[in-house]
């Protein structure tokens, strides 16, 4: 796997829940990086399942409505570095369509 170089000194600072690999619930603190070239990822402590739901919710928000955390899905692994943290790559989870 390749090695992941994790800058913490870019980013926004947030908060990730949700349910890691072993289906245990997990809160963590780590940094947000967007770009428009890589889209949103995180580096985690724990590992994911591609597909698992994940909340995000900003640590400094620069408004209100931004307190509520927000869905993503995990995308596909990228990578595991060294110093054990694992980086997902986001994708904002969207409602499934009500079929009746």
């Amino acid at each position: 796997m390749p090695v992941v170089s994790h800058n913490a000194a870019a980013g926004y600072r947030v908060e990730v829940s949700g349910w890691d690999r072993s289906q245990e619930f997990f809160v963590e603190r780590t940094e947000l990086q967007w770009t428009e070239e890589t889209g949103k990822q995180v580096a985690l402590s724990r590992e994911v399942l591609p597909g698992a739901l994940l909340f995000l919710r900003l640590l400094d928000p620069t408004s209100l409505d931004r307190v509520h955390p927000v869905p993503y899905q995990a995308d596909p692994l990228l990578a595991a570095g060294d110093d054990g943290q694992h980086l997902v790559k986001l994708v904002q989870a969207r409602p499934r369509q009500r079929t009746v």
